[in-house]
């Protein structure tokens, strides 16, 4: 699993294919790699003939910093969207899920 910081990213490309499926993280004892250097960040198919919102790929990481980590589930989803230009780019999320099962309902 990937230990993250919680960072914001924009990845461009263009052209069109069909999504691929979930990508493996890293582990999370790997040192931290920087969105410039993590191959997710860049889409591998084409992107252009995909519709906004589009996921592209997705993996599991690790939620913390400084080596410790919370007791919840980050999934980081690349999606496709348009840049300032209306121009097909993908950008990345991360999903926090707290642990237990849903739906969590208050007083019970």
């Amino acid at each position: 699993m990937l230990s993250l910081s919680l960072l914001g990213y924009s990845a461009g490309s263009a052209a069109a294919a069909p999504p691929s499926t979930e990508q493996a993280a890293s582990p999370a004892a790997a040192p931290a790699v920087t969105p410039a250097n993590d191959p997710f960040y860049t889409p591998s198919v084409p992107i252009g003939g995909l519709r906004p919102g589009a996921v592209i790929s997705s993996r599991v990481v690790t939620l913390g910093t400084n080596g410790t980590s919370l007791p919840a589930t980050g999934t980081q989803l690349l999606y496709r969207t348009n840049d300032a230009f209306g121009a097909p780019s993908s950008t990345v999320t991360t999903i926090i899920s707290p642990p237990g099962s849903r739906p969590v309902r208050r007083g019970a």
